[in-house]
């Protein structure tokens, strides 16, 4: 078994396809056959089931998957370390982030990632969780952080970076003000402001309040948060979010962010990479780089309300 062998199994098995594969790894279908069949040979297993319509891969083929690409990305992060010793990292990375998340990290992000590779541009996407995925998907960003509620349907690599409380926000006046915590019943006749459906805070505050019986007035539906901020900033309503966007509104007094803890909802955030999609050295300098900022931004109480995972 060599790493040729397993790049030719990896990609057939992201194809499902032999003619499909043999194209994107740019090798004849009958030399791409013949290795396939040696590492099966050597295995002793089946790892295709061959049909008409394409290949699958068997139960076999399933576990060695998942541990072949962990071997490819470990083999292609020796290269370009090695690599790195000698040439400046260089490129462009584009990074999509949820805007549950964006205001505290991308500063301290950007200042870091300057530093140590003043050579790359950055792009940064910003969006709703629903849109980040669909850019992740599509192959237009390269790596993203957001929440990482059933993303078990993607192809992609999840690491779980930390989990939040989400936040009765809204004006700096009763039921809000005084509070440092409060029961999701407090937000039962309260003018609501929320995004609209499939934004996944929006699913999961409704599954929450149909579990516990608690009617919710949504006034309101906004899927744009610099409106979202103006109209809670007017006294127009309360929302229910991550508080990380809203953290100059609470410092300022405008606004204040109660955690929900009865019963407490916590949204996990995730450093999230698509399977399919090589990183460039760029991109896996900034993926190096997230998980230490984000255990500084907790140990150090600027990302409120969370918890490392």
């Amino acid at each position: 078994m060599d790493i040729r062998q397993l790049r030719y199994f990896v990609g057939t098995a992201r194809a499902a396809s032999m003619t499909a594969a043999a194209h994107q790894l740019r090798v004849t279908q009958p030399a791409l056959s013949r290795q396939i069949q040696c590492l099966e040979d050597e295995l002793g297993v089946t790892l295709f089931a061959r049909e008409a319509r394409g290949t699958t891969v068997t139960d076999a083929g399933a576990k060695l998957l998942e541990h072949a690409q962990a071997v490819l990305d470990r083999f292609d992060l020796l290269k370009e370390q090695a690599r790195s010793e000698v040439e400046p990292v260089t490129g462009t990375v584009v990074v999509g982030i949820s805007t549950g998340a964006g205001e505290t990290i991308i500063p301290p992000l950007m200042e870091r990632y300057r530093v140590q590779h003043p050579a790359v541009r950055i792009r940064i996407r910003q969006g709703f969780s629903g849109a980040v995925e669909t850019w992740l998907r599509d192959h237009l960003v390269d790596l993203a952080v957001l929440p990482s509620l059933d993303l078990d349907r993607l192809n992609v690599n999840i690491q779980p970076l930390l989990k939040q409380n989400l936040c009765v926000i809204g004006p700096r006046r009763p039921p809000l003000e005084g509070l440092t915590e409060c029961d999701l019943k407090l937000v039962a006749g309260l003018p609501l402001i929320l995004p609209g459906q499939p934004h996944s805070v929006r699913a999961v505050i409704d599954q929450l309040a149909r579990q516990e019986r608690i009617p919710l007035d949504v006034d309101i539906e906004v899927d744009g948060m610099g409106v979202l901020r103006g109209l809670l900033r007017r006294r127009l309503g309360y929302t229910i979010m991550p508080p990380n966007p809203f953290r100059s509104d609470v410092l300022d007094g405008t606004l204040c962010a109660v955690p929900i803890r009865h019963p407490a909802v916590f949204w996990p955030f995730s450093l999230i990479t698509y399977r399919g999609k090589a990183l460039s050295r760029a991109a896996q300098a900034m993926v190096a780089l997230l998980p230490d900022l984000v255990r500084d931004l907790v140990k150090h109480g600027e990302w409120q309300h969370a918890e490392l995972l």
